[in-house]
């Protein structure tokens, strides 16, 4: 993810068994290979991927002098581009306060990463990156294990925007819930991304190894002082599902809209929020994840801070029961009122 130069560190003995797996949902495979393709053909700055973080430690212990040479000279892709927090979340807001700067490039087997900014939100580690690669791709993923004060975190699912910036760059935002996130004390954290995989159509898909290490140190406190949280209780049925909505969070950063479900089908559904809040302008919050019957709601619309009602329709779309692409239309449930001041 970011740039500056290489730092070398040592080498670590993990116990692989010590990590958890977690297996994706159908909601999240569906999601993650139809908007993640979509998204890289045009800017876009909503969600690409709600998929659930396998974590799967790949340790590649190669640290050559032609790697550090090959970086020298590379050393300059960056120097030019700056992808903030802002820019990604493009909420208008001067998040500066609230992020930390790194700027630090790492170049490895003809990829270079740089992590411009962090910054840590509720359960949400942030990060603005440039990636630029070999060749244009349709879309791509890493592999990535996270550290904080030494010790593994324990990643559940990872979302964010995706940009293709021409040249083979890729600007990109990725958020990754951690459970158990303090996020009020500083936070030593170290990044290791040993495998990329690039993907253009179905049967093309390639996986470069290398190694790209990030340290830095960053804290959730002031963002954390500024964030309100008002609990909510409303209960709707739908697809004979009961969802019950328990919180509404604001920041700078944005609104997310926490709730849990009940007696969930075997039948798999998208959701979203759709409706106005009481100053009469339009809002829609999405489904950003789905995990042992708890689900997050994320606002991708502006919301006037002197509103205080949201009037909000949930609407479902249902899944198809095996891989393959989407189709049909979000068909309205019933109408929740929230208080938001």
């Amino acid at each position: 993810m970011n740039k500056n130069l290489y730092e070398k560190i040592n080498d670590e003995d993990f116990n692989l068994d010590s990590y958890e797996k977690i297996e994706l949902n159908d909601l999240e495979k569906i999601k993650m290979k139809k908007d993640f393709k979509n998204n890289t053909k045009k800017k876009n700055r909503k969600k690409y991927i709600a998929v659930a973080a396998a974590l799967t430690l790949t340790i590649g212990l190669f640290n050559t002098e032609f790697g550090n040479n090959a970086y020298a000279a590379a050393e300059s892709i960056f120097y030019n581009i700056n992808y903030s927090l802002s820019n990604a979340i493009g909420n208008n807001k001067n998040l500066d306060k609230y992020t930390s700067i790194i700027n630090k490039e790492v170049y490895d087997n003809g990829v270079s990463i740089k992590i411009n900014e962090v910054a840590i939100n509720r359960n949400e580690l942030i990060i603005s990156t440039n990636i630029k690669l070999p060749a244009k791709v349709e879309g791509f993923h890493y592999y990535q294990d996270i550290f904080i004060n030494g010790k593994p975190a324990k990643e559940t699912s990872s979302t964010g925007t995706l940009e293709d910036a021409g040249n083979n760059i890729y600007n990109e935002m990725t958020s990754t819930k951690i459970t158990d996130l303090n996020n009020t004390d500083n936070l030593d954290i170290k990044i290791k991304i040993r495998k990329i995989e690039t993907f253009n159509g179905d049967n093309d898909i390639k996986k470069i190894k290398g190694k790209w290490d990030f340290d830095f140190t960053t804290s959730g406190a002031e963002l954390t002082k500024n964030t309100k949280n008002i609990p909510i209780s409303e209960t709707i049925n739908i697809n004979n599902t009961n969802i019950t909505f328990t919180e509404y969070s604001t920041n700078d950063f944005g609104q997310v809209i926490y709730a849990h479900s009940e007696n969930s089908p075997k039948i798999s559904y998208d959701y979203r929020l759709v409706g106005k809040y009481n100053l009469g302008n339009d809002v829609e919050f999405y489904l950003n994840e789905s995990q042992n019957n708890n689900l997050l709601f994320k606002n991708q619309s502006a919301i006037d801070e002197k509103a205080s009602e949201l009037y909000l329709n949930i609407e479902s779309l249902k899944l198809p029961e095996q891989s393959g692409k989407i189709t049909g239309t979000f068909k309205k449930g019933g109408e929740i009122t929230l208080e938001i001041k």
